[in-house]
């Protein structure tokens, strides 16, 4: 023997039994490393027919060592066609992104294929292992949570309609519900969760994709999604209304993105709930709704337009609508409604004819004069009350009224100065003095206001304030006014000596 072999053998000798068995991992490793760029077709095809997992044949090939290199290694190549091949013959599917996974996890295999997809030569195996990758995180049922965060989606805020990975998660979500309808999911959650946002931080966010074309297909799925939402919690198109707050902005109803969403939802609302069903009109004109108050105008104006659109596109559905809010709402809320249409040369002819029929079917059923007053929403008139023929039928009907009814005799002038003012009538009375045409019921308003001091017994220094003569300067002689109070101040004063 030799001195060299003699101390190799004492050497071993000397070894514990433990440290061998603690080495033996370090040998196979070294092992590997020796016999990897060995790995010959032979070979691979000798490990198929025994059965060798991939990961096995992965970790035999060394390749869990390259890291960010893997995928430029030749010996990755026929590795992945080894796990097709152990697929084929096994019917185990994915077992090429299985092994990945089991090696890397899902964030670092993300980066890893994501940096792959820049290098040309590597590119096109890079895209199969991200199909792959998206095709088993379905089969595991990975939550959209997970991914959105893997694909740092939630550090996109506001533009997150627009980035490209974007369009991948919301694949996800639906490759998970038709893989897994059991257990349903939306993209709604995650994106309230991620973002911190409500319903209307939603709406804004659909509404801007909406906008723009690369992204406005995206943002109607989004969309769609939180309808689908709503419908299943059977939240009513009012309360969307309400909570869309369209009439408080200053766009047409039909021009604005946010009051197409909610035509949407009524649609899908009706279809889920045909029991409750309603249409547009009667939500929009619903009886809270009074369109004489200063945020009526858009929904006003919406109803109007979509009612004109009908009329247009599908003429034979108007009288049928009509005839439901006839039915539906009271004189006031038909009465503004019908008064906004008439513009419209679509519509013109059927809401005249209606809002003859209404105004005559109030004076017939003899209401008194000062109701009759608010469902004509003569209260709505503003200065130019007294030049609406409205106005002039109205108090046509206040004789008529009075002379029938003896003991219920009722002033056309109170109803003016309830709903008006006091100041407000004499800006109507300023307003038809102005006008040759209303110059006569401007006096006799004029004369009504003073003959209602007088019964209240106003001193005429309080008057002369409330015409604010005080300010009339030099010209207070030749000031109308001046005459109106000089002639309130006589029949003041004569008022008095007869008491």
């Amino acid at each position: 023997m030799s001195e060299t072999a003699a101390y190799s053998t004492r050497f071993l000798r000397t070894i514990d039994p433990d440290a061998v068995e603690e080495r033996a991992p370090v040998v196979d490793t070294l092992k590997a490393l020796v016999t990897s760029s060995e790995v010959t077709p032979d070979k691979l095809r000798n490990w198929l027919s025994e059965g060798k997992s991939a990961d096995s044949v992965f970790t035999r090939m060394h390749l869990a060592k390259t890291k960010d290199m893997l995928l430029k290694r030749p010996q990755f190549r026929s590795w992945v066609q080894y796990a097709d091949d152990l697929s084929k013959a096994s019917k185990k599917e994915m077992l090429v992104i299985s092994t990945l996974t089991a090696q890397y996890g899902d964030d670092a295999l993300y980066k890893l294929i994501e940096s792959a997809k820049l290098d040309p030569k590597i590119k096109t195996l890079a895209n199969r292992l991200e199909r792959e990758q998206m095709q088993y995180w379905v089969a595991v049922r990975k939550s959209p949570d997970d991914v959105f965060r893997i694909y740092k989606l939630d550090e996109a805020k506001q533009t997150v309609l627009s980035t490209p990975k974007f369009v991948n998660w919301v694949k996800h979500v639906d490759d998970l519900n038709a893989k897994h309808p059991e257990q349903p999911v939306t993209t709604i959650p995650t994106l309230k969760k991620y973002f911190n946002i409500d319903d209307e931080g939603l709406l804004s966010l659909i509404s801007v994709g909406k906008q723009s074309e690369r992204t406005k297909s995206i943002a109607s799925k989004v969309e769609d999604d939180l309808l689908q939402i709503w419908g299943n919690s059977k939240k009513t198109p009012d309360a969307v209304l309400d909570e869309m707050r369209i009439d408080k902005m200053n766009i047409p109803l039909l021009e604005n993105s946010l009051f197409t969403t909610w035509a949407k939802y009524v649609s899908i609302f009706n279809a889920k709930y045909p029991n409750e069903k309603r249409t547009m009109i009667e939500i929009l004109t619903r009886k809270d709704h009074d369109f004489s108050s200063r945020n009526s105008p858009p929904i006003l104006n919406a109803c109007v337009s979509y009612l004109n659109v009908i009329a247009t596109e599908s003429p034979t559905m108007l009288p049928i609508l009509l005839s439901n809010l006839k039915t539906t709402f009271d004189d006031r809320l038909l009465l503004q409604f019908l008064e906004a249409a008439k513009p419209f040369r679509s519509l013109e002819r059927a809401v005249v004819k209606l809002e003859t029929e209404k105004i005559r079917a109030i004076f017939e059923r003899r209401e008194q004069p000062k109701e009759a007053f608010r469902l004509l929403g003569l209260d709505g008139k503003g200065n130019t009350i007294l030049s609406n023929p409205l106005f002039k039928e109205w108090m046509d009907y206040v004789k008529i009224f009075n002379r029938e009814n003896p003991n219920k005799q009722e002033s056309w002038f109170y109803p003016l100065r309830i709903h008006y003012g006091w100041y407000g009538v004499k800006n109507i009375i300023k307003t038809a003095m102005n006008n040759p045409n209303t110059v006569k019921i401007g006096k006799q308003v004029e004369i009504a206001m003073l003959k209602q001091w007088l019964e209240a017994n106003h001193n005429p220094s309080e008057v002369f304030k409330f015409l604010k003569l005080g300010k009339a300067g030099k010209e207070i002689m030749s000031s109308r006014k001046f005459s109106l109070w000089t002639k309130y101040l006589s029949d003041y004063n004569l008022t008095r000596k007869r008491r």
